[in-house]
């Protein structure tokens, strides 16, 4: 029985890079475009931090632009390395040409370290699957346009899971050099190798075969110099257990936190917008795994593809669980391996398995396959573009940021209660600190009760009594708790100044223009700025 040849020796290999480089550049221009409006307001964040190793340098571990946060208690950086590597982007005149430069390269490069994993397995067209797995989730597809660690972490999930997979000769160098950046960059997923690599390590105990402990040593040996080789690697652990375990632990308690989207399980309304298609295909190629357990013919395929196809299907199944129950972004791992799972077994079969297991069925198989790969497609990038319109302008608090830089005294601290709003003023002005900043878990590690006050002024929920406003820091406020706003900033937060958001917070701003305490030095038609005397 013949084996389909592997996709990494092609006649002209010159020619078969230049020509996918090509590709995969034009697909991130498509998706780039020129005059961009921000998808993610982590990008500011990050080029900004990037801007402070360059100015500091990069042993540079304090973080004292989040006040009552773990982030500034545990002085570390989770994404030190991506940090690192996009300092060559703030030499730009406009950090915001160095952001959008950033989202390119992010872009691109994600896409070729996937490309040259899929080239790696036992697996036809290998540059068309890189675009279909870009194709198959809207979701996956907006956050490959983001200037942030994620989308290249994914990449080299893939790339970790074609080593294991795959081993070659002194593959353990590989997995090491992987597992490096993997960690190095994006420390709060470290734990997404090991994840797979149990996986793998399943299946082969399940075929009967070894475990290659030589691949885990070198993925552990990697991580571990990701992790140690940043300023303060025992404050990052600190980080990455709060972000991880302890949102995990606090998510499961219900208490009504405020999470970003993609952190939140995944809704059935986005499964019938974006997941159909690749659950057909998913569904599809286990069906016809079934028929060989049926027909007793599992022998008739090579072992690799046993053991790739059954390895990618136990990962699949692992992110589809967590997308479900934990946090939608896991679908950015489940797609991919979905389409692996899809691909090798179709790119391994020859005629004669074909007619064994399909019979004629094949060709109306390979039609039904092709209508729904493109419908998929099609489908999420139309999806993708409908995101476009909730992206803003990079410029919407550029005029109050710097007027904050140019008018308040540095390293004053000012009160802002929406915590996605950090980044942009963090970007436009890092003279002054805030309240609070980063994932809300952040704050709420550091002190449940400071982040209720917070939760209850950027919700507006908070209670008027005799002119003065008041919440508590409790999940529930009794007449018995309930504290001054304006004491609560001064005191607890030691903050100076607030910065009100007036679509947001309309009743917080109607009610601090109104109330003694509070004088105004700043406004426009989106934000405004008052000294808490």
């Amino acid at each position: 029985m013949k084996i389909v040849s592997y996709n990494s020796n092609p006649r002209n290999k010159t020619l078969v890079i230049i020509s996918g480089l090509a590709v995969i550049v034009l697909f991130a221009l498509l998706i780039h475009p020129r005059s961009f409006n921000v998808s993610d307001v982590d990008v500011f964040y990050h080029i900004r931090h990037s801007w402070i190793y360059s100015q500091n340098g990069l042993t540079f571990s304090e973080f004292p632009w989040t006040q009552f946060s773990v982030i500034k208690e545990y002085s570390a950086d989770l994404w030190y390395g991506f940090h690192v590597l996009s300092v060559p982007l703030t030499y730009f005149n406009n950090l915001l040409d160095g952001m959008w430069v950033g989202g390119l390269i992010v872009t691109t490069s994600a896409l070729l370290i996937i490309w040259f994993a899929l080239r790696r397995l036992p697996i036809k067209w290998p540059l068309l699957l890189t675009l279909i797995i870009s194709l198959l989730s809207a979701d996956f597809l907006y956050r490959l346009t983001m200037f942030r660690p994620h989308p290249i972490t994914v990449g080299l999930t893939l790339l970790l899971f074609s080593f294991f997979c795959m081993p070659a000769k002194r593959m353990w160098i590989s997995v090491f050099i992987a597992s490096f950046f993997f960690a190095w960059m994006h420390l709060s997923l470290a734990w997404v190798p090991i994840a797979v690599w149990i996986a793998i390590n399943f299946s082969q105990l399940l075929q009967k075969a070894g475990i290659d402990w030589r691949q885990g040593l070198s993925m552990t040996l990697g991580l571990t110099l990701g992790l140690v080789l940043r300023p303060n690697p025992i404050g990052a652990i600190k980080l990455a257990y709060v972000q991880v375990l302890q949102l995990l632990t606090e998510k499961q308690s219900h208490l009504p936190l405020s999470f970003g989207q993609e952190l939140l399980p995944l809704a059935a309304g986005t499964i019938k917008d974006q997941l159909i298609p690749i659950l057909v295909l998913f569904a599809g190629t286990l069906f016809f795994w079934l028929g060989f357990f049926l027909k007793k013919k599992w022998n008739l395929l090579p072992a690799h593809t046993r053991h790739i196809t059954f390895s990618s299907f136990i990962v699949s199944v692992v992110f589809f669980v967590l997308a479900l129950t934990i946090a939608r972004r896991s679908i950015d791992f489940f797609v991919p391996f979905a389409v692996i799972f899809f691909a090798v077994t179709f790119s391994s079969i020859d005629k004669e398995v074909r007619q064994i297991i399909l019979g004629k069925a094949y060709r109306a198989i390979i039609f039904i396959v092709i209508a729904v790969i493109i419908f998929g497609s099609v489908k999420n990038y139309s999806r993708f573009r409908s995101f476009i319109p909730h992206a803003f302008s990079p410029e919407r608090f550029q005029d109050v940021g710097l007027w904050m830089k140019s008018n308040l005294p540095a390293k004053k601290t000012v009160f802002v209660s929406q915590w996605d709003y950090f980044p942009e003023l963090f970007f436009w002005n890092h003279n002054n600190y805030y309240i609070n900043g980063m994932d809300p878990i952040f704050e709420f590690t550091f002190s449940p009760s400071l982040y209720w006050k917070t939760h209850f002024l950027a919700t507006d929920t908070f209670f008027i009594d005799n002119g003065i406003a008041k919440i508590c820091g409790e999940v529930g406020c009794t007449a018995d708790n309930i504290e001054d706003v304006k004491i609560i900033i001064k005191q607890d937060f030691d903050a100076d100044y607030l910065f009100i958001d007036k679509e947001i917070n309309p009743k917080l701003f109607e009610f601090v223009r109104n109330a003694s305490g509070f004088s105004k030095l700043y406004e426009n038609s989106r934000a405004a700025i008052y000294k808490v005397l």
